[in-house]
Formats: structure tokens, sequence, C-alpha cells
């Protein structure tokens, strides 16, 4: 059975997992590529490195982010 959690911690994400992505414009499936964590930057989840895709997790939860809708698939 597949399964949707709503993304709502920095830690929910991890390396591998399927994700879904909606900008408000459309839905995207993207897999996490690298999780990224730093001090300046804080979470970054990248998901495409070769076009250099990627989001702040953090500006996500705190509702600062082009990101709208996040999902886990499991």
């Amino acid at each position: 059975m597949i399964e949707f959690k709503k993304v709502t911690k920095l830690d929910d994400i991890a390396k591998g997992d399927l994700l879904l992505l909606n900008d408000g414009k459309e839905t995207i499936a993207v897999k996490a590529v690298i999780v990224k964590v730093s001090e300046y930057d804080g979470t970054e989840i990248i998901y495409d490195k070769k076009k250099n895709y990627y989001f702040n997790l953090g500006m996500y939860l705190e509702g600062q982010s082009r990101i709208k809708d996040l999902y886990v698939v499991s």
C-alpha cells in the first residue's frame, strides 16, 4: 500500500526518499538525492544534482518556500 506522509519536521526526509512536490502550479515526483545540512544554509534537499534543483526544507516548514505542499511517499 502506498502511503503519503506530509513533511512537518526537518528530519522527515532522508537520502533516497521519494517525494511529491507541489509549487502551486504542478505536482512532481522526485527522489531526494542529497540531504545537505549546514549551519549557514540549514537543510537543503537536492533532487537533481546535474540541474542544481533543490529547496530549503526550513524555509518550506516556515511557509517561505516556492514549494507549497511536500509529501514523502512510502
